[in-house]
């Protein structure tokens, strides 16, 4: 059934972009109608951007390592240059608000290179709408991974805030062009950092600035990026509000949500009985969020968005993550890796809506094994 699944999306897929390619070639020569006709590079004439850093380390790995078995080759995408260019003026274009320029060609270095080029929102729009023109200066938080109505956790945290890292490097009344609806946790991030005041939230689709300064993306989302996690912990780990009495082994629960767990109330009731204690992370403000994890000796949770809070963790810090086979993904090991967290995984069978279903005797011994093994590193 999965099998089916993967390629029916596939053949939507192919379905949809025919258009696109379509008008691709009829407008070849409109900015307006039809897509980019092809990708130009930064990274070509490096002397004409400003380089921060050529690439970041990515932690040994062993063979049996969640990166490894997803296949996203999550270990192995450094180097990744991070830099920041400006461009005056500059044409940016579709959902993920790429820079596209005169001979009507996409910046590779804003659709993650010529690898996901081809797949970029920004690539395979009918047409543009007339252009928005700003004045001043201006960087932004939008991309493929976080669109203009985007409210993953995991995507603003490790795919757009890392991106304001380079601010400082621009002029102090550079404008940030941002999600269009921001959530409650997405504004207090940008509260945070004091910077509210200077974002832009953006629906449009063709926007044309005075003024550009772009901020490379850290990596490719959900690989190895120790950048990013270093100034997200720099900026955030001390505006943590305190939480009494702070539970030291936390459940993440996806109740309601989609990709939960095949009768969950029965881990629960396991967990309950250990002296666990069980949350929904969404339920929380930001500010808790970060004090429940960097107060938690013990996390388990189901893969998803709520587990970027290992960010916060300290070292040491016991994690087991509950991963349905059928949509394998290394990131938050990556995170835990770099942060020197005890890290385990467990792999059960799930159904098409990536639903796992348990073997309960194997969670109950991780679950055990969470509270009296020895620390590995």
């Amino acid at each position: 059934m999965n099998e089916i699944y993967r390629h029916l999306k596939s053949l939507y897929r192919w379905a949809r972009l025919r258009p696109a390619e379509l008008l691709r070639v009829i407008g070849r020569k409109s900015l307006r109608l039809g897509g980019p006709v092809g990708f130009y590079g930064l990274l070509e004439n490096p002397h004409e951007l400003t380089l921060v850093l050529a690439g970041q380390e990515s932690r040994p790995v062993k063979p049996d390592c969640l990166r490894i078995k997803c296949g996203h080759r999550q270990h192995s995408r450094q180097p990744w240059p991070i830099f920041w260019k400006k461009i005056s003026p500059a044409r940016l274009v579709g959902k993920s608000l790429a820079v596209l320029n005169n001979q009507k060609k996409l910046m590779l270095e804003s659709v993650y290179g010529q690898e996901y080029g081809p797949e970029d929102p920004s690539y395979n729009y009918l047409s543009l709408p007339p252009a928005t023109h700003l004045g001043g200066s201006w960087t932004s938080m939008i991309s493929r991974w976080c669109q203009a109505d985007s409210q993953n956790y995991y995507h603003w945290m490790m795919d757009a805030l890392p991106r304001l890292a380079l601010l400082d490097s621009f002029p102090s009344d550079t404008g940030i062009l941002t999600v269009d609806r921001l959530n409650s946790f997405q504004r207090e991030t940008l509260e945070i950092l004091n910077i509210v005041d200077r974002c832009r939230p953006t629906p449009e689709a063709h926007l044309v600035l005075e003024n550009y300064y772009h901020s490379s993306f850290t990596t490719m989302t959900g690989c190895d990026n120790p950048y990013a996690i270093q100034f997200l912990r720099n900026k955030f780990l001390a505006a943590a509000s305190a939480i009494t009495p702070a539970p030291e082994k936390i459940y993440i629960t996806r109740l309601g949500s989609l990709r939960g767990v095949h009768e969950e109330e029965k881990m629960i009731a396991i967990l309950e009985k250990e002296g666990w204690t069980i949350i929904q992370a969404q339920n929380y403000s930001f500010r808790n969020q970060i004090a429940l994890f960097s107060n938690a000796r013990a996390i388990c949770a189901i893969h998803g968005a709520g587990l970027t809070n290992l960010l916060w963790c300290q070292k040491g810090c016991k994690v087991l993550e509950i991963c349905p086979a059928n949509r394998l993904n290394g990131c938050y090991e990556g995170i835990a890796a770099y942060l020197d967290l005890d890290y385990r995984y467990m792999i059960f069978e799930a159904d098409a809506k990536y639903r796992p279903k348990i073997d309960l005797k194997a969670f109950t011994s991780a679950i055990k094994a969470l509270d009296h093994d020895p620390v590995v590193r």
